[in-house]
């Protein structure tokens, strides 16, 4: 082989390996920037961006439009009522309820007004006169689900009482037929219980109030009613 030959090949196999260095070095350049690339829309998708960069907005079960649970409707109506709190709010009541059972429960001093009644307790809402609950003793003559019939015609009139059956006093322990009425906008709504081992006598909870604000405020007392010995 001839110098020049020789030379010639030596030459070419320079050129080759700067070729192959050049296309390697490229490859990596290429490789490199997808990688990147999968980075970004994997941190992209899993931040729940939209494509514009604006974040996507997530929304609980039960949502309104301004992120607040549903409040109730008027009696018998079905509506969600807020959630119970974690603790009552208000100072503790102790009251007689029968010979040897008392009323236990909470009451805002601030937003309640507290009376007596001839048979029971009254507590008005400082509000206004349109909302009240009323704890009374009930005669039961002819038993509790003749008295339950009625029990709100004196104030919405004959035949306004609609009876719903036998169900909790809201979330408490403790079980009444309820009932509710309406008339001109006022809404009375009452849950009649009867006391164990008797027979002609029980008590009952009378609601009277016009707004949903008014309702959960009642509501808020009865949540934490209990009976207890005394």
């Amino acid at each position: 082989m001839s110098k020049i030959t020789r030379n010639l090949l030596m030459a070419f196999a320079l050129l080759c390996a700067i070729v192959l260095v050049v296309f390697c070095f490229e490859l990596f350049i290429i490789n490199g920037k997808n990688k990147g690339d999968e980075d970004t829309a994997a941190v992209s998708s899993s931040s729940g961006a939209d494509p514009d960069g604006s974040a996507q907005q997530s929304h609980e079960p039960g949502d309104t439009e301004n992120g607040l649970p549903g409040g109730g409707g008027k009696p018998g109506s079905g509506g969600a009522s807020p959630p119970q709190s974690t603790a009552p709010a208000g100072a503790r009541q102790v009251r007689p309820i029968s010979g040897d059972l008392q009323l236990v429960f909470y009451v805002d001093a601030e937003l309640f007004n507290y009376s007596e009644l001839n048979d029971g307790y009254l507590y008005e809402h400082t509000g206004g006169a349109n909302t009240t609950l009323e704890i009374s003793l009930v005669h039961l003559p002819q038993g509790l689900d003749s008295r339950a019939a009625v029990f709100l015609d004196g104030f919405v009139g004959a035949g306004g009482t609609v009876v719903g059956g036998v169900e909790s006093v809201r979330r408490s322990s403790l079980n009444g037929v309820h009932v509710s009425g309406e008339i001109d906008g006022e809404l009375y709504e009452a849950w009649i219980c009867a006391f164990p081992n008797q027979n002609e006598w029980g008590y009952a909870f009378l609601l009277h109030y016009r707004t949903d604000e008014q309702k959960n405020a009642l509501y808020d007392i009865l949540d934490w009613m209990s009976i207890e010995p005394i």
